[in-house]
């Protein structure tokens, strides 16, 4: 979904929500904290200015964080994977030393205790509607296990994360011209096999990390 500004408290209070929900859904007496796990791609001085505010935001509200700067889309699923979000890749092609640095962040629960993935100053020109319904179920609620929320000013913005529902939340600044958003063909909600151009574009990006 995409929240113009003056709907930003709206996303913010849903990330609250999220890491701040119960611990079991017929006990709403005992919260359990989730953390929000902050991935910035530090190319721009605003990137590291959002961070900065959004951890000030989150430490006054007592959510837990992490920060962590990420370079790319393929630099991404490795994060994810090490915390536990996104089954693990143990592709013994990366042997650039990516695995290893992560593996000193690897969660060694079965579980993760991240609720919200925030991106900022990437993600929204990516599929990420499709690369967190691959890999979570949404609880009882109807409600996603994960959520990303994005801060990112690439554009275009990738058609299924407009479409999502309710597991990618885009944080848009500014309006938008109708060529700016990449259609995603019939695929509007992200929960099919990925088109043979989108896979090869993610190639591309990876062997230029």
């Amino acid at each position: 979904m995409i929240l113009e500004r003056d709907q930003w408290h709206l996303g913010y209070a849903s990330l609250l929500r999220d890491c701040r929900g119960p611990s079991s859904s017929h006990d709403t007496s005992s919260p359990h904290i989730g953390r929000a796990l902050l991935l910035v791609h530090p190319d721009s001085t605003d990137a590291l200015a959002t961070s900065r505010i959004l951890s000030y935001m989150l430490r006054a509200d007592g959510v837990p964080y992490q920060i962590r700067p990420c370079l790319g889309f393929e630099r991404l699923k490795l994060i994810l994977g090490s915390v536990g979000c996104l089954p693990k890749n143990d592709d013994a092609n990366n042997d650039n030393g990516d695995n290893l640095i992560e593996d000193e962040y690897s969660n060694s629960t079965t579980t993760s205790d991240i609720k919200a993935v925030v991106l900022i100053n990437m993600g929204a020109n990516r599929n990420l509607s499709k690369l967190f319904l691959d890999h979570h179920h949404t609880t009882n609620n109807h409600t996603p296990a994960v959520r990303a929320y994005v801060f990112d000013n690439h554009r275009p913005y990738h058609l299924s994360n407009i479409h999502s529902g309710k597991n990618v939340v885009l944080f848009n600044d500014r309006p938008f011209e109708e060529e700016e958003i990449v259609s995603d063909g019939d695929n509007l909600s992200g929960d099919e096999s990925s088109t043979s151009s989108e896979e090869s574009d993610d190639d591309d990006d990876s062997s230029e990390e």
